[in-house]
């Protein structure tokens, strides 16, 4: 599909600053989930067992923006995409929001509030990416 170069190049801009946004929103959810770590220490096998689940999702959410990264510098230079659109969206767009999600619920559930986390600027930029990759594929 060809797109206006404008639009293109606006929309480009507007990706880069959703995945800036959406990193920050993550770094604060890292921060609540080590304030956890410090604040609860594994003493029985079931609480050895969240953290290990904790820290697999925390892993693989991190390792997530890697393959966004690299499809937002291919948006930047206008070369042909390394995955698909759909790819990215179900399994890198959609795994970011759902591992962050699991994060929220994991927090509040031990009541400990996600705050500094703000989940509807973070919502904004996933809603932001998602559109963005629509576009520029």
């Amino acid at each position: 599909m060809n797109i206006n170069p404008v639009l293109r190049e606006g929309m480009v801009l507007q990706a880069d600053a959703a995945f800036l946004v959406l990193v920050r929103q993550v770094d604060l959810l890292y921060d609540q989930i080590g304030f956890y770590m410090q604040r609860y220490t594994a003493n029985t096998n079931s609480e050895v067992l969240k953290l290990k689940d904790l820290d697999a999702t925390t892993e693989l959410l991190g390792k997530l923006f890697t393959p966004l990264g690299e499809t937002l510098q291919d948006w930047k230079i206008g070369v042909s995409r390394r995955s698909n659109r759909m790819d990215l969206e179900l399994n890198v767009l959609n795994e970011i929001w759902a591992n962050i999600l699991a994060i929220i619920y994991f927090l509040m559930s031990h009541d400990i509030d996600p705050d500094p986390f703000d989940q509807d600027l973070a919502g904004q930029a996933f809603a932001t990416l998602v559109r963005a990759n629509r576009l520029l594929t």
